[in-house]
């Protein structure tokens, strides 16, 4: 197997131990990748770093690839190869490791597997394809099941409506006269009884009596309210010579 050969920035050549390997690609890393190059998950192509096998290995940010609570993740991936990218920290790189190696060469010999995979879910997905066209312009072949499950799902759906929502009562007939509506007359006797009308005026209106003399009392005696009028008499001449009066006393 080729062993990686440096990108551009490097000393390049062919690498025969892990160790310079390693040291090569911890070496393109700090030269070509920034120190926080995941900021704000946006995709950053930092360039081919190394050839394994023939095939291009690149470099980029991780951006939605990147683990949980990581902003240094760096994505290596195959060139023109439609695999998934193996994702490592910036740090892990730097400090190297025989484990990425290792890593790197499962990912090149494991290609002829993934062809293999890709080509049978290729063929899956033409067969199922070539099953739907086939099927085009044909009547359902489960028609007659479907339209009875319909029919069976929309008498579900009537009898749980009907037992969410209340009854309601069948329309009254039209009866005319007073007593038309039942419940309309049931409830002026409630009212009726419950609010009675108020009572009218049964007793006798007291009447004032009329102001009468007193018993045995005098002609011309006559009384108004507590006083007592007496009769108008003559005048009555005082001795020194004058009226003292001419009109009526009271008591």
């Amino acid at each position: 197997m080729e062993w990686p050969r440096a990108g551009e920035g490097s000393s390049g050549g062919d690498y025969t131990k892990r160790a310079e390997a390693v040291a090569a690609i911890s070496e393109w890393i700090s030269t070509h990748t920034p120190e926080y190059g995941n900021s704000f998950r946006q995709k950053q192509d930092h360039g081919t770093m190394v050839s394994l096998g023939g095939h291009e290995l690149q470099v980029c940010n991780a951006a939605e690839d990147s683990r949980l609570g990581s902003y240094q993740d760096l994505a290596i991936s195959l060139k023109d190869v439609p695999a998934p990218a193996l994702v490592f920290t910036r740090m892990e790189l730097l400090e190297g490791s025989a484990g990425i190696i290792t890593r790197l060469e499962n990912k090149v010999s494991g290609l002829p597997d993934f062809e293999a995979q890709l080509r049978q879910t290729i063929t899956e997905k033409q067969a199922v394809l070539a099953g739907v066209e086939s099927q085009a312009g044909k009547p359902f072949k489960y028609e007659d099941k479907l339209i009875a499950a319909r029919a069976r799902c929309a008498e579900l759906e009537e009898k749980l409506q009907a037992s969410i929502d209340p009854p309601k009562p069948p329309p009254a007939a039209e009866v005319s006269g007073p007593e038309a509506d039942p419940g309309l007359a049931r409830l002026r006797r409630l009212q009726a009884a419950s609010f009675p009308a108020a009572p009218k005026n049964t007793h006798p209106q007291h009447s004032h009596p009329t102001p009468q003399g007193r018993a045995g009392a005098a002609p011309g005696h006559s009384r108004e309210g507590g006083f007592e009028c007496l009769p108008r008499r003559a005048p009555v001449v005082c001795p020194v010579g004058g009226e003292l009066g001419t009109g009526s006393l009271m008591r």
